[in-house]
């Protein structure tokens, strides 16, 4: 997925966890953001989220 800049993250954040996402801190590097859904034995989904354009875009 991707936004406009990084810190717009932020303002998705609380829509992504309502709807079963967990953020992911040791995830995410300065290219991106990840997310993921499911636990660790079941994991269900990875959301990597980075800016529009980028190298890993």
């Amino acid at each position: 997925m991707a936004v406009k800049e990084l810190e717009d993250v932020e303002n998705i954040r609380s829509l992504l966890e309502n709807a079963g996402y967990t953020y992911r801190e040791n995830g995410s590097d300065d290219t991106q953001v990840l997310f993921v859904k499911g636990s660790e034995e079941l994991r269900t989904h990875y959301l990597h989220i980075t800016k529009l354009g980028s190298s890993v875009w």
